[in-house]
């Protein structure tokens, strides 16, 4: 499996588990990870809320 494969995963999983709570979902992932201080799993998340736009927004079109 690629990277982009488990980023792509991972977004589907959260979107399934959350449905249309899933952007607030992970703001609040990013949120609680900054507080711990891991700036590397800040900007995975940051990445996959990314991913979770572009592909909320192409189900919108």
């Amino acid at each position: 499996m690629t990277h982009d494969q488990f980023l792509w995963g991972k977004v589907s999983i959260v979107m399934k588990q959350h449905g249309e709570q899933a952007p607030p979902k992970a703001a609040e992932r990013i949120g609680t990870i900054a507080v711990a201080g891991d700036m590397a799993g800040v900007k995975l998340w940051k990445v996959i809320a990314c991913r979770m736009d572009m592909m909320m927004r192409s189900r919108a079109q």
